[in-house]
């Protein structure tokens, strides 16, 4: 199956958080459907024809007790509608408007729509990894699902923040990967892939290099602040 390789990779930590009376094998397939189900591929259509509909990748996770994809701005951007389509029992939705996004970070939320709700979630987790830490992009390059792994290589902080607002990677995000899920190797949603480096040589030839993404305490930190400013 589709994730296989990435559940193996995790199955070590899982099998640690086992309750009693369950096997490791529970959990493996536990896990696996649902990574399938949360696993969510975005195809926006901007209203300019056919060639105008973009696709990006999503996860869905909860924000303020609701449902929510998380995905990359710019995969959304300039749309007038969005079709959310689950890997794992292939429901899907259309999401028109009540978006919520920040251009500078590449975040985006969509609700998730009401015939989607039994999907399950990846709630974000506040840790920071540290350089070398193993991490696994779940996304959709191309249209197709796929996982790859690799290993934290730094932080970046174009903005001056107070933290770091970028996580850098090894881990590949070709056209498509753009809002997938970031897991830790215990399986938490570390981050959202948004990017990532492209070299050319001197030729003109193009290479992909290490992938970029928005660190989930980036995301829960945007959220508090969204909900203070409500609050005003």
């Amino acid at each position: 199956m589709i994730y296989r390789c990435l559940i193996l990779a995790m199955l070590g930590a899982i099998m640690l958080a086992t309750p009693e009376g369950a096997t490791g094998n529970d959990q493996y397939w536990d896990f696996m459907r649902k990574m399938e189900k949360a696993a969510i591929l975005i195809r926006a259509d901007t209203g300019q024809g056919a060639r105008a509909i973009s696709q990006g990748s999503g996860v869905v996770t909860i924000i303020g007790g609701r449902k929510w994809v998380l995905t990359a701005y710019h995969v959304i951007e300039g749309q007038r509608r969005a079709q959310l389509i689950s890997l794992g029992d292939k429901s899907s939705g259309m999401v028109y408007r009540d978006a919520r996004w920040h251009v500078r970070y590449d975040i985006a939320a969509l609700p998730l729509p009401s015939n989607m709700n039994h999907l399950p979630t990846f709630p974000l987790t506040d840790g920071y990894l540290r350089k070398g830490a193993p991490i696994h992009v779940a996304a959709f390059p191309r249209g197709e699902a796929k996982v790859t792994h690799g290993f934290v290589t730094s932080y970046n902080n174009p903005y001056n923040d107070p933290l770091p607002s970028q996580i850098v990677f090894t881990a590949a995000v070709k056209p498509g990967a753009s809002g997938g899920m970031i897991l830790s190797h215990d399986g938490r949603l570390a981050g959202i892939a948004t990017s990532s480096y492209v070299y050319t040589d001197l030729h003109g030839n193009q290479t992909d290099g290490q992938g970029i993404g928005t660190p989930a305490y980036v995301i829960i930190d945007l959220i508090q602040q969204s909900i203070r400013n409500q609050g005003r």
